[in-house]
């Protein structure tokens, strides 16, 4: 009875470690992908539709928060430039074209009478071009948020090591067609080697 018993353990046992090794080798071989899967899964694209949908969302998605508020500061700025150019704008319009009417003799701001035509017209045009100009220069905002999204997307992954250096050390070199030695420095720069 007591060889049975040691049979029986033994086989028991040996299941028990087969299932526990199967066990051991399924969970690193999903370990190892999501692993990489992580690395995949940060991917420039993916930070580009999020830049494109929401500003900002591409700079989340990197994990560089401290960008957002910079993003919508800027994009604050420009707004409140073209709303302002705007106003001023249709203020200057509203004044050169103003022409007092029996129904409607006040004009629409003090500019109809504080400017000549020529200055209502300069400053018509002036407001104007600063408020395209404003327009344009919040497209070129919200191309360079996509853009800082995709370069941080790209280094995401990228690893600056500590161990960088620099050594200039001297150095002796003998030439063949000069009997004396050349004497002179050598620049040594040392990079980490990755193997990931």
């Amino acid at each position: 009875m007591f060889k049975h018993f040691r049979k029986i353990s033994t086989f028991v046992l040996t299941i028990i470690l087969l299932v526990s090794s199967q066990l051991l080798v399924a969970q690193n071989k999903r370990d190892i992908p999501n692993q990489s899967r992580e690395k995949e899964l940060h991917s420039p694209h993916k930070a580009t539709i999020r830049s494109l949908i929401i500003p900002g969302w591409g700079q989340a998605y990197n994990k560089k928060y401290w960008k957002i508020p910079i993003i919508y500061a800027g994009f604050g700025f420009i707004g409140y430039l073209a709303i302002s150019n705007r106003t001023e704008y249709l203020k200057y319009k509203d004044a050169l074209f103003f022409t007092p009417t029996e129904a409607n003799p006040n004009p629409p701001n003090e500019y109809y009478n504080h400017y000549t035509t020529a200055q209502l017209e300069a400053g018509k045009e002036l407001h104007q071009r600063n408020m395209e100009l404003s327009f344009i220069i919040g497209g070129l905002w919200y191309l360079i948020n996509v853009i800082d999204a995709i370069v941080d997307a790209h280094l995401f992954n990228f690893e600056v090591s500590e161990d960088l250096s620099f050594r200039i050390e001297p150095d002796i070199k003998y030439h063949y067609q000069s009997p004396k030695p050349l004497a002179g420095f050598k620049i040594s720069i040392s990079l980490p080697y990755n193997t990931k």
